[in-house]
């Protein structure tokens, strides 16, 4: 497991997406504890204290004050374990995409075959619905074909 752990800036809810960091309560290097304020945030509707999910070393303060940040973003780095030493850090000289498979020629194969023997159409997943009607999802814009509805029983307004 990691010792290095990164905070993401929280959902501070009521549909709000990001948030303003005004003022950092640590710096790097500085010890904190579990649940322990460090950094305040400003939203549309209030500025609030968050707290830390780990006790730790401050490592790396990813923003600085007065940046707007979304909902998600890595705002700070903890090392949850600063008494173990020195970090390891690899020395590889990998170029990215050296650990990536290569596709083999039968899964190409069946990409280019699917189309063309009318499996799924390019662009769809899943592939037409019955009837050869295009699925779409629920509140995903309008039928391309006629709704079928029942026949009205006799004698009902």
């Amino acid at each position: 497991m990691s010792r290095i752990k990164t905070f993401n800036l929280p959902d501070l809810g009521e549909g709000l997406t990001e948030g303003e960091i005004l003022t950092w309560l640590v710096k790097v290097g500085d010890t904190i504890e579990l649940n322990q304020p460090i950094v305040e945030v400003e939203t549309a509707k209030a500025a609030v204290e968050i707290p830390a999910k780990w006790a730790g070393q401050v490592q790396a303060i990813h923003h600085p004050e007065g940046t707007t940040v979304e909902v998600g973003t890595p705002i700070i780095a903890i090392d949850t374990d600063p008494g173990a030493g020195p970090l390891d850090v690899p020395s590889t000289t990998a170029t990215p995409g050296d650990d990536l498979p290569t596709p083999s020629a039968a899964s190409l194969a069946a990409v280019e075959l699917a189309p063309a023997e009318g499996m799924v159409e390019p662009g769809l997943i899943g592939g037409p619905a019955p009837g050869g009607r295009t699925a779409v999802l629920v509140g995903y814009g309008p039928r391309t074909t006629a709704a079928k509805r029942r026949p009205r029983k006799a004698g009902l307004p």
